[in-house]
């Protein structure tokens, strides 16, 4: 096991809701919406309705939900989400005869209420599917969906052990479901954290905790936001609120925004541009059991040591309530397009194109949006070391970079300093001979943690890497296992492994993360049976990908059985099968909203690439002149996918076989096309 410590952190559950009375609000009530091209932050507390106000302070404005028998007089709106293009709201209303969920259009038009007479403990975090169908709450310590249009009756949203409490659900937007989780009897441990839950999953997947529950998601679901008081109530110092990162664990954590002493922070959430929205709560005793409150809508990017800036500023006076119980920043259809797209991501070499990759990925770090970890450093020449740096460059949130063996590229070097902080980690792929010392030297200069990651050939390498990711093969949850004498089958492996980024020590077996070993073609080297030896296909998740690695690990293992084989008859069945396993939800549809395309006639493309389309849950298909031959065509057509990505210049893969992926994806002519796009605004 490496020394560098794996953050797996959870975030400080938002305080609890206070009930009965109303916000006092500046403006007159309206029933207008907002201009909603321009975002706009819903907030309120215990009144018939909520708030508006557009992200730079204008039109606040109240909204009262109407229709479908809602009775302001006597309805207390607790709980609420927009959906995704912002249209609709979901709300949690209670009267006297109990809870219930709505929704309305986004002026609060055309209430109809979806789930009647909520028994039990219902918690008022909502979520959204992203196609604004379904709606998720929790109740009785379950995960529920129903339908938006109050069509049909809730079901359960996933199954699990029954071990387990379930709550405050929020999803990303691919669909993903992020909810906090407490679990007991359970060996070794009993759980406190989050999990996440993803289409095609038998179970959901722990994620992390140490105890606390996350306060907001980011919608790509890369990071989390937490309020963490440092100081006990009623402390004269102030209490930080610190934000991490859920699914990949090198990010350090840090103090975004200090409240003053005494203040809390009752709400909180992101934005689609990655930015936060809070409140920031104070309150003053006026009498015996009276308090004036005064609480700021607060937004902030998501970086270090930040100013926030102050959407509107609520003031009321009521007995022993807080004035804001939830928050929502809501962009809207505009930050996206009406057709899908088919990205090109291809720069004029192959070392262009890895950086091309990086920028499609990641923003930049000083800015708010999707943020790069650490990242991966491989030699530009030959595909020998990197070939389990896809995994790892998933798992560790970074892209997979190329570069000369003698020095670093410097534009290798502008994009590692555009998208990481000071003290970030660089793996370096292979020994000396592979990137020199001139390499490390100068990542070091550049303020890096540098970590080079070698063993004495391809094989030793591919198992060093796999020992970073999971430490211990015991600790590992996949293992796939590839020829390492040619690169297509190893690359689709990689990117499958990646998927298993969200396994971690929380889970109750243990186990962490996935890795690709390799085969010397139908034998296996030392290096990888040494490893080998060590799992158990009844407890670790074994795939042979490919018909060299089937044919080597029977030869070497012959007693095992629950191995897995994904092996066609040539790279691209191969890519297909590797497309629809279990660690791709076994081809369920909406299970990822992209896939990635590289050619199968080289290696390089689909190197840094595949750490791209990893990192958005997608697998890499393999391209020939006409598109994706084979079974891969129905991977593309049944996906329902809102995406793809092309990886090269049109050298490597042709707009005609762009254009024939992307008919057969989204129909002929039904999409539009872009090429290396900087993080792009994703469905």
């Amino acid at each position: 096991m490496t020394s560098r410590m794996r953050v797996r952190l959870g975030a400080a559950a938002v305080a609890a809701a206070a009930v009965g009375g109303m916000l006092a609000v500046s403006q007159p009530a309206a029933q207008a919406a907002p201009a909603y091209q321009n975002s706009f932050i819903a907030f309120g507390g215990t009144g018939p309705g909520w708030s508006v106000v557009n992200a730079d302070g204008s039109d606040q404005h109240a909204i009262t939900p109407s229709g479908g028998g809602y009775d302001p007089s006597t309805m207390s709106v607790f709980g609420l989400k927009y959906s995704p293009d912002g249209s609709q709201a979901a709300f949690a209303a209670s009267s006297n005869s109990g809870s219930a969920l709505w929704v309305s259009a986004a002026d609060g038009s055309g209430a109809h209420k979806v789930v009647g007479a909520i028994d039990g403990t219902f918690r008022t975090s909502l979520a959204w599917s992203p196609d604004g169908k379904l709606v998720y709450y929790s109740a009785n310590g379950q995960i529920f969906q129903t339908k938006a249009d109050g069509s049909g009756t809730p079901t359960v949203a996933f199954t699990d052990s029954g071990d387990c409490k379930d709550t405050s659900p929020q999803t990303t937007h691919n669909g993903y479901i992020y909810f906090a989780r407490v679990c007991s009897g359970r060996s070794p441990a009993q759980y406190s954290g989050y999990a996440i839950h993803r289409p095609g999953d038998l179970l959901p997947a722990p994620t992390g905790g140490n105890n606390y529950t996350p306060s907001a998601i980011s919608p790509d679901g890369t990071r989390y936001a937490m309020d963490y008081p440092l100081a006990p109530p009623g402390s004269t110092q102030p209490a930080e609120t610190l934000f991490g990162n859920p699914v990949n664990s090198d990010d350090i954590m840090h103090p975004t925004v200090s409240l003053a002493a005494n203040h809390t922070m009752q709400a909180l959430a992101y934005g689609a541009s990655g930015s936060l929205v809070y409140t920031d709560t104070s309150s003053a005793q006026t009498g015996p059991g009276n308090y004036t409150w005064t609480s700021a809508i607060q937004t902030v990017p998501d970086r270090p040591n930040q100013t926030p800036h102050t959407v509107a500023t609520i003031v009321g006076t009521k007995p022993n309530i807080m004035p804001v119980q939830f928050v929502d920043w809501v962009d809207g259809s505009a930050n996206f397009g009406s057709r899908p797209v088919a990205d090109r991501v291809g720069g004029s070499d192959r070392i262009a194109t890895s950086i091309a990759a990086s920028k499609w990925t990641y923003d930049d770090k000083n800015g708010s949006g999707r943020k790069a970890s650490s990242a991966v450093l491989a030699r530009s020449d030959t595909f020998a070391d990197a070939l389990g740096g896809t995994a790892l460059a998933i798992q560790e949130n970074g892209p997979l970079l190329l570069t000369p063996t003698a020095s670093l590229n410097k534009g290798v070097e502008a994009e590692l300093t555009r998208i990481l902080q000071p003290h970030s980690t660089v793996f370096v792929l292979g020994g000396t001979a592979a990137l020199s010392p001139a390499v490390a030297n100068r990542l070091t200069a550049l303020g890096f943690y540098v970590q080079r990651v070698a063993g004495d050939n391809r094989y030793a390498t591919a198992v060093a890497i796999a020992q970073d990711i999971s430490g211990t093969p015991h600790q590992t949850s996949s293992v796939l296992i590839a020829t390492g004498v040619d690169y297509p089958d190893a690359l689709a492996a990689g990117v499958a492994a990646g998927q298993e980024r969200y396994t971690g020590p929380g889970e109750s077996n243990g186990l962490n993360g996935g890795v690709v070993v390799l085969t010397d073609g139908t034998s296996m080297p030392k290096e990888t049976a040494d490893y080998l030896k060590w799992i158990d296909p009844h407890v670790q998740r074994v795939y042979a990908v490919g018909g060299q690695a089937v044919k080597a690990v029977a030869a070497a293992f012959p007693s095992w059985t629950g191995v897995t084989p994904l092996a066609g008859a040539n790279r691209y069945e191969t890519a297909a099968k590797v497309a629809a396993s279990p660690l791709f939800g076994s081809g369920a549809a909406g299970r990822y909203s992209m896939v990635g395309v590289a050619t199968a006639g080289n290696w390089p493309d689909a190197l840094s690439g595949g750490a791209l389309i990893g990192n958005q849950g997608g697998p890499l298909l393999l391209a020939d002149a006409g598109g994706t031959p084979g079974s891969q065509a129905a991977v593309v057509s049944g996906a329902h996918l809102k995406g793809l990505v092309v990886f090269g210049g049109t050298s490597v893969v042709s707009n005609g076989a762009l254009s024939a992926i992307a008919n057969n994806a989204f129909g002929a002519g039904a999409w539009d096309s872009a090429v290396d796009r900087d993080a792009p605004a994703l469905p």
